[in-house]
């Protein structure tokens, strides 16, 4: 039996040791002093100590000092047989880093029943506790972005019981969280409202409908806590595994995206100025328009309208006032129309107008004529009256338009006819303007080829001296075949000056006009005639301009005093200010600037005074009433009069007849352009004229000089001032015509009179003056060529009393004649020249 027992024990023994020397714990015992006795292959994995190295030692050396209060705690407890189960705490390995362990403590008995020691299992629970903080950590994220998403989101099962909730909820629908779980999902989203949204089924309620569409986002309405609806998006999401199956509904607030939604579809389709409805709304309703005309064969009309004027106004007191009238002329159109009606702004200065169902076309001339006249009315803004005018095209559309677009092209077509004839009033588009149009684009589409395909000539039309006929400059003008056709400038040129081409064609005819200044120079010296080349106002505003002429003159090495920059007085006004800075630059080049067309425009003299002109060019218009209209002569002589006065040079244009000649030689006009003279000229024909000319002889040329005489007469009878009025008045236009100007003067029953103008009528004249039976003893004082003219008008002086005359600082005694002064020729040339600096003549 005692061998029995031993045998058992002996085995428990073996066992035992088998099973510490197996585990992965660390199984330790120790003294109740701290004392390590044993110590297993697991204690040495978990702690890195080797059993023979660590046995005998405290078991201070596995804690961290900081914990070594724990060691006497545990043997306390130890020492009064108490257990300690699955203590976690902290130990240190002999690399010195820190483990997490899980340890479970036992006492020791000896035979006697009396503790001697502990025994110690410590499992090393360093990665659960990682994995453990980890996953609280999720789980804080996780809450912190289920509380702070901006969704409200709500947790049921599958009996539609709330079970949990986010914070949002409270915002969404006024339950708090605690409020809202226990709840049924049918509180929330009750049958009524699901009835606005979904068809009920017999086998499912509408809510197992919505909770069966997972995945998919939906609208419907929710009833909050203070029985409100609201519209919300609802996406289910199914949470299903062993444990639970839940469904996670995601509530998102849409009305004030709605909102949002609503005013960004108001601000895309609508002018954010006036308010009024844009390109993009007019295209939509003019779309649906025509497909509606196309099933019930209605009408449907567009109105386009540009506004006349407007950017010169916008340009002059910037763009706080242009918006200013953009916005009462808004309201002016919206005024016009029928509630149906819709008024739109396409942009800048350009409106639509759309009338859906049209049931009299003729009604829409009648609308535009009273637009046109609204539109004219005075408009008051910040203290300023200012005046605009419309362009009107107007285009119907019926089942066989194609699209909106093709409406609004014929309207806009319409609207550009209106344009060119004159504007401030409206048109109809028809077939012939479609033909015109596309002329138009076949010009904007030719012309961008124009330069590369060589298709761009020019020609040159002699400028000549008044009095001369010398041709003294050339304008350069441009020409343009295309396949074969000859295309007008009026018809190209317009269509240029509307796009950038204009700057290319511009850029090509400066370097054609460096060019033939530098031959011509070359050719015939200081004797050349310069050129002249017409500047666009697009050019004016092209920043490039100045840099790029300069290059140009250097590089064909031009002189730039010879060359003379054409612009019309109408362009240059439209934008004054910058034009003068761009002119003025360009005058610091060197080159010389003329005003085109003066006459037709609005300068005023203070913005004459301000720009770096040389030349004013008069308007042929006035030229061809020349003959015919006391009003353009007076014009005339005032252009002249003006330019002299500011020490410019005149040109006259479309000088085609003789008496315009004449008469304005008489003018005093410098310069004449025209067909009287020479029409435009090819390069080579050009040459010929002016080397012809300087070959003609001094006695050829003399018949061309100027001629001036001076006669003293006596009055066959007194005359009045009444009478010498109405002699003036007789004479001046006979003289006029004959481009006849000088002085008359009276004095005491005597005449003296200085006549210029060419030598042949000069002569008729004197011989007319000599059988006129008001004049007796004629005499000549003294006749010459002369280079200038003394009086660039025909003047008249006349003094009854006989008082001592003084002009000039030069005296002549009450005693002495007309016939006395006759004795000195050079005197009396002096004495009735001085008159051109006196008023009254």
């Amino acid at each position: 039996m005692t061998n029995a027992i031993s045998t058992n024990k002996n085995y428990s023994s073996g066992f035992f040791e088998a099973i510490v020397s197996s585990s992965d714990d660390a199984i330790i015992s120790k003294t109740l002093d701290g004392k390590i006795t044993t110590w297993n292959p697991g204690a040495e994995k978990i702690f890195g100590y080797r059993a023979e190295d660590i046995i005998g030692c405290s078991t201070m050396v596995l804690i961290p000092k900081e914990r070594q209060y724990e060691e006497q705690e545990i043997l306390s407890k130890i020492s009064l047989g108490e257990r300690i189960s699955h203590f976690e705490t902290i130990r240190k390995r002999k690399d010195g880093r820190y483990i997490n362990v899980s340890v479970t403590i036992s006492p020791i008995f000896d035979e006697q029943g009396k503790i001697v020691g502990a025994s110690k299992i410590a499992r090393d629970i360093t990665n659960q506790k990682k994995i453990e903080a980890e996953l609280k950590e999720n789980e804080s994220r996780l809450n912190s972005i289920f509380d702070t998403t901006p969704d409200a989101i709500i947790v049921c099962n599958s009996d539609k019981i709330i079970k949990m909730a986010n914070q949002q909820v409270e915002k969404l629908l006024g339950y708090s969280v605690t409020e809202i779980i226990g709840k049924s999902l049918e509180d929330v989203i009750p049958e009524e409202i699901q009835d606005l949204f979904f068809e009920s089924t017999h086998q499912n309620s509408l809510l197992d409908n919505i909770l069966s569409k997972t995945s998919e986002r939906l609208t419907i309405k929710v009833k909050t806590k203070d029985n409100i609806k609201r519209e919300v998006e609802i996406n289910v999401s199914r949470i299903k595994n062993e444990i639970y199956d839940y469904l996670a509904c995601s509530l998102r607030d849409i009305e004030e995206r709605k909102k949002i939604e609503q005013e960004l579809i108001q601000r895309a389709m609508h002018d954010p100025l006036t308010g009024l409805p844009n390109r993009i709304f007019i295209q939509e309703r003019l779309t649906n328009a025509l497909k509606y005309s196309q099933k019930n064969g209605s009408l449907v009309a567009i109105l386009f309208i540009d506004l006349d004027g407007f950017k010169p106004i916008n340009d002059l007191y910037g763009h706080e006032t242009g918006d200013e009238v953009l916005k009462i002329i808004s309201n002016r159109l919206a005024e016009q129309v029928r509630p149906s009606d819709t008024v739109a702004r396409l942009s800048g200065d350009e409106f639509v107008i759309l009338f859906e169902q049209v049931d009299q076309p003729s009604s829409l001339s009648a609308l535009a004529e009273r637009i046109n006249t609204v539109l004219r009315r005075p408009i008051e803004t910040e203290g300023r009256v200012l005046f605009l005018s419309a362009s009107i095209g107007i285009a119907l559309g019926n089942c066989n338009t194609q699209n909106a677009d093709e409406l609004l092209r014929q309207a806009d077509t319409a609207m550009y006819s209106v344009k060119e004839k004159g504007r401030d009033s409206w048109a109809f588009f028809n077939e012939n303007l479609q033909k015109l149009a596309q002329k138009r684009l076949e010009i904007i589409n030719g012309l961008r080829l124009a330069i590369e395909n060589n298709e761009l000539s020019i020609r040159f039309q002699p400028i000549v001296e008044s009095e001369s006929g010398r041709i003294v400059s050339a304008e350069l003008l441009l020409r343009w075949h295309l396949l074969g056709e000859e295309i007008t400038p009026s018809q190209f040129i317009p269509i240029a000056e509307s796009s950038r081409i204009i700057l290319e064609i511009g850029i090509w005819v400066f370097r054609a006009a460096c060019q033939a200044e530098k031959e011509w120079r070359i050719k015939w010296g200081d004797k050349a005639p310069t050129v002249s080349v017409n500047l666009s106002v697009r050019q004016l505003s092209d920043v490039t301009l100045v840099d790029e002429f300069s290059s140009i003159i250097h590089e064909f090495d031009a002189n730039p005093n010879r060359i003379l920059l054409e612009i019309t007085e109408t362009s240059l006004m439209t934008d004054i200010e910058n034009n003068i800075l761009v002119l003025r630059q360009l005058s610091a080049l060197g080159l010389r600037i003329a005003i085109d067309d003066f006459g037709t425009g609005n300068s005023s003299l203070a913005q004459l005074t301000r720009l770096p002109i040389s030349v004013l060019k008069i308007d042929r218009i006035f030229i061809e009433e020349l003959d015919n209209s006391d009003e353009s002569r007076s014009i005339i002589r005032a252009i002249i009069g003006l330019g002299h006065s500011l020490d410019l040079k005149l040109i006259a244009e479309g000088v085609e007849t003789g008496n315009q000649r004449l008469r304005l030689c008489a003018y005093g006009c410098d310069f004449i352009q025209g067909y009287f003279f020479h029409k435009p000229l090819m390069i080579n024909d050009f040459t010929k004229v002016v080397s012809n000319q300087l070959l003609i002889t001094t006695s050829a040329e003399t018949t061309l000089l100027l001629y001036a005489l001076i006669y003293v007469s006596k009055a066959s009878q007194t005359m009045t001032k009444t009478e010498l009025m109405t002699l003036q008045k007789q004479t001046i236009n006979n003289n006029l015509d004959s481009g006849i100007s000088g002085c008359l003067l009276y004095r005491e029953g005597e005449f003296m009179q200085l006549i210029e103008g060419q030598r042949q009528q000069v002569l008729a004249l004197y011989d007319r003056i000599k059988s006129d039976p008001r004049h007796i003893d004629c005499k000549i004082i003294l006749e010459s060529p002369v280079t200038n003219r003394a009086f660039r008008d025909w003047g008249m002086v006349m003094h009854y009393t006989t008082e001592s005359l003084t002009i000039d600082q030069m005296s002549i005694d009450e005693t002495v004649s007309l016939f006395d002064l006759a004795k000195d020729p050079n005197f009396c040339y002096d004495f009735i020249t001085s008159f051109t600096r006196k008023k009254e003549y």
